[in-house]
């Protein structure tokens, strides 16, 4: 599953989603270009800020993202954390911090297999501990929709609140303790999120070269990028709805018709009569 899951269907995309009138442009005001001379005191400054950067990137703010799109959805359960321990006898440098997937190895209770350990490296008694929460919080989540809530009705670990796309509300997980926080990375997220698609379609509408197609429509919408493809929302896809892919089409009233070629689905575009 992607966040092109859950975008709204090509006809309800409009410029003042995606384009010149995009509220977030404005926002772009907010970050200082230039660098102090003494903005990064040493290597592992220079690391610790990488690391955030890349991590924010390509892990942390898509996620958000997601996460705001599906809490978006009538009746959608969504609960964010954010785990924070590195495993100790992990070989990597500390500056990297907890990697992108390990904490999967608590989730599926590699700190209770000796198999792993003896193979990869060993756990804390703590770090056991750790794991069996993650594995609870799973299993609660799966089972109610809320991570907090054991099946015998009694709360599990402080209260954790549903995420949503305004308070933006997450657990951040750590060895001892787990804290209630809100809007992760905020600053770099909605640079990664906002900001910059909105520059990003701004530049290929003025850059991308025009003219007709072989349809006699437009290579390009007057208010859209250039291939943009919009999929099924995700709701409708749950519901059994039908899939309408549109491709390099323009926001037109459409109907969908399928058919199939060489290994791939192609979908035919039809303008509905007015």
């Amino acid at each position: 599953m992607s966040v092109g899951h859950l975008v709204p269907q090509l006809s309800a995309i409009t410029t003042a989603q995606y384009g010149l009138n995009s509220p977030f442009v404005r926002q772009i005001t907010g970050y200082d270009t230039v660098v102090p001379p003494d903005a990064i005191s040493s290597e592992m400054d220079f690391l610790n800020r990488l690391d955030n950067l890349s991590g924010e990137m390509d892990f942390v703010c898509g996620t958000q993202l997601f996460a705001k799109l599906l809490a978006a959805i009538a009746g959608a359960k969504v609960q964010y954390y954010n785990f924070m321990h590195k495993t100790v006898g992990s070989q990597f440098p500390a500056w990297v911090g907890a990697m992108h997937g390990y904490e999967i190895e608590y989730v599926f209770g590699m700190p209770f297999s000796s198999e792993f350990q003896k193979n990869f490296y060993r756990f804390t008694a703590e770090e056991k501990e750790l794991s069996a929460k993650m594995m609870r919080y799973w299993a609660n989540f799966a089972r109610s929709g809320n991570a907090a809530l054991n099946s015998d009705g009694t709360e599990f670990g402080p209260s954790w609140p549903e995420f949503d796309g305004t308070t933006q509300k997450y657990m951040e997980i750590d060895l001892n303790q787990q804290t209630m926080k809100h809007r992760l990375r905020d600053k770099g997220c909605t640079f990664w999120n906002d900001v910059f698609p909105s520059l990003a379609r701004i530049y290929m509408k003025m850059t991308r070269p025009r003219g007709l197609g072989e349809s006699g429509r437009p290579k390009i919408c007057p208010h859209l990028e250039f291939d943009l493809f919009a999929v099924e929302p995700l709701e409708n896809f749950v519901n059994g709805g039908t899939s309408c892919l549109l491709l390099e089409a323009c926001p037109l009233p459409v109907k969908c018709g399928v058919e199939r070629t060489v290994g791939r689905l192609v979908v035919a575009i039809e303008r509905i009569a007015a």
